[in-house]
């Protein structure tokens, strides 16, 4: 009789990924849907994907064995599976379609996690958008500082031109929040490269400085400081040394209140110089210093929020 050949099954992969199958005859079929499409993006299984996409399934279904209702690509790219992300967007997946319960879309998802090669990919040939915000209107670029991610950062501003200030709902900006985490390489490049916006007030009034101050992230408000923050400017807690008080931040006010000894001897001194040239009379200019013990204290005891509330 004619020789009996071997068929590979659809998928390889299929036994160890508990895929349920059927047998007829001598075949075994395999049964895949939809919500196969989503498990086997996240475990970035390539052959599985495309066996599944070629049975007709649906490229935006919903995942729903997780609180997120993540489509396949999302998933694909949150588990940093390129190959798998680039499958699905040529097969015309939907590249900024969000997830339903944060509002993430694929690329914010690879960026939160520090996927650097399907961010990349996703802006630069998948024309995924770096500006569409989640539901609280947490950025790729945002959500990148945030976690800590410096490689993705610099791609985002440099290459994919994503905006370097925008906000949350909320008005904190990734230089904010990467304050407020003491992310010190984040803020430094974001400031010098990225060309951030130092004074940037959230709705509450406060700044990137303020708080900074309030989690105590002293490297961080030094460096600030170093690019002309404004240690007086007066938000809802005070300036910036009465709201390192108010949270507890005693270092950090201390420090501050030394600058701001520092700044204003340094005024008084120039300020005398000046009355000196205009009137020789009366005197030789004399160098000025306020005694630290002058300086005001106050004593707070309140409970700090999250600068994402704020």
């Amino acid at each position: 009789g004619a020789s009996k050949r071997k068929k590979r099954p659809p998928c390889a992969a299929h036994r160890a990924c508990h895929i349920p199958s059927f047998r007829v005859g001598a075949f075994n079929f395999m049964i895949m849907n939809s919500q196969d499409l989503i498990s086997f993006a996240k475990l970035g299984e390539l052959d599985c994907v495309n066996e599944i996409i070629a049975a007709g399934a649906n490229l935006e279904h919903r995942d729903e064995k997780d609180q997120y209702g993540s489509t396949a690509l999302i998933a694909g790219a949150e588990h940093g599976h390129l190959a798998v992300v680039q499958r699905l967007v040529n097969v015309k997946a939907q590249v900024n379609t969000k997830d339903t319960k944060d509002g993430g879309t694929a690329i914010y998802w690879a960026a939160c996690k520090g996927h650097f090669s399907v961010v990349k990919w996703l802006a630069m040939e998948g024309k995924a958008s770096v500006d569409i915000g989640n539901n609280n209107g947490s950025t790729p670029l945002f959500i990148s500082a945030q976690t800590g991610h410096i490689d993705v950062v610099k791609f985002l501003v440099n290459q994919a031109k994503a905006h370097v200030d925008a906000a949350l709902k909320t008005g904190a900006t990734p230089l904010v929040i990467a304050s407020e985490k003491g992310i010190l390489e984040t803020v430094r490049w974001l400031v010098t490269e990225g060309r951030a916006n130092v004074s940037t007030t959230l709705k509450s009034g406060h700044t990137a400085l303020t708080i900074a101050a309030s989690f105590g992230q002293l490297d961080v408000v030094k460096y600030l400081i170093g690019v002309n923050a404004s240690i007086m400017a007066e938000t809802p807690d005070g300036n910036a040394i009465e709201t390192a008080l108010k949270y507890h931040k005693t270092k950090v006010a201390k420090w501050l209140a030394g600058e701001n000894i520092k700044a204003a001897n340094k005024a008084l001194n120039r300020d005398m110089g000046f009355l000196h040239m205009l009137h020789p009379s009366i005197g030789e200019a004399m160098t000025y210093e306020i005694p630290e013990d002058k300086f005001p204290k106050k004593n707070h005891a309140e409970t700090k929020t999250d600068a994402q509330t704020q």
